[in-house]
């Protein structure tokens, strides 16, 4: 059981399938590769419909891993100096988070649910490469 956000309407609780958490993993793997370099940040509650990618992700395919305290998600400055001192590439971010943190720290942006949204219209201009992932796990539930 994972929760949604509510973009698309009101937040509930939607149980996903192991198909569905592999299927996400998989088109991750392809479509977007890590690079040599990357590491991920864990920072989402493992109730969220994100959660499993930021959770298995990068650890079925060894990449590190950096799980955020809750100090550093509260604090936009602490956040920001928890990135660029664990040198994080790979963050899956809220369309506000991405408006007031990103600036050159990731390489890879990606994203669901309205992600370019008028609080973050040209999120791509900060990084290397862009994905929008428009769906999670639970597309339209």
């Amino acid at each position: 059981m994972v929760y949604t956000s509510g973009t698309t309407g009101n937040p509930k609780g939607v149980r996903i399938s192991r198909r569905s958490v592999r299927g996400r993993l998989e088109w991750m793997w392809q479509d977007h590769p890590f690079p040599d370099d990357a590491v991920l940040a864990v920072q989402k509650s493992l109730a969220l419909v994100a959660s499993p990618w930021e959770l298995l992700g990068g650890l079925l395919k060894g990449i590190p891993s950096v799980v955020l305290g809750t100090d550093e998600l509260l604090d936009p400055v602490l956040f920001a100096a928890a990135v660029e001192q664990e040198r994080i590439t790979h963050l899956f971010l809220t369309p506000q988070l991405i408006a007031g943190l990103l600036e050159e720290s990731a390489n890879t942006l990606a994203g669901t649910g309205p992600c370019w949204s008028p609080v973050a219209p040209t999120p791509c201009r900060w990084t290397r490469s862009c994905a929008s992932v428009r769906s999670g796990p639970t597309p339209r539930c």
